[in-house]
């Protein structure tokens, strides 16, 4: 960022916030946020990239990066964050431009009709267990 092109910093829970945000900082299970990066992209082409620091710096990996690139971006947490925080071992981050947030809810709820019954229920996994048992008593 530019010296001088921001004032101010405000930040607290989503939950209540008294002003609209510019990006919204999700810390969750790996695989709630590759649904959240999943939904991301559902109504465009293309993958995602991201770019994560991992020492010290996971709040900027999940703030200043979406608000300057436009796009999400996710961080496995950092040295500093792990060190002076409670954050679980298995949690990681996703940083959202809040502007994206309606139409990332709206490919949620798209994918949890299909896509995420089908992943849960693992039947491709299910079906390779079950032949290489059946291979196991033959």
């Amino acid at each position: 960022m530019e010296l001088g092109s921001t004032k101010a910093v405000i930040a607290g829970p989503l939950k209540g916030f008294s002003l609209t945000p510019d990006v919204v900082m999700i810390e969750g299970f790996p695989e709630q946020v590759m649904w959240l990066c999943l939904a991301s992209i559902c109504k465009r082409d293309g993958g995602l990239s991201f770019n994560s620091s991992i020492f010290q710096r996971c709040c900027v990996d999940v703030t200043v990066v979406p608000y300057l690139t436009g796009e999400v971006n996710i961080s496995p947490g950092c040295y500093g964050r792990r060190e002076a925080t409670d954050v679980q071992p298995e949690h990681m981050f996703m940083g959202i431009l809040a502007k994206l947030m309606h139409e990332i809810a709206e490919s949620l709820e798209y994918l949890s009709k299909k896509a995420m019954i089908a992943v849960r229920e693992k039947r491709v996994y299910k079906t390779y267990m079950a032949a290489m048992n059946e291979r196991a008593v033959e």
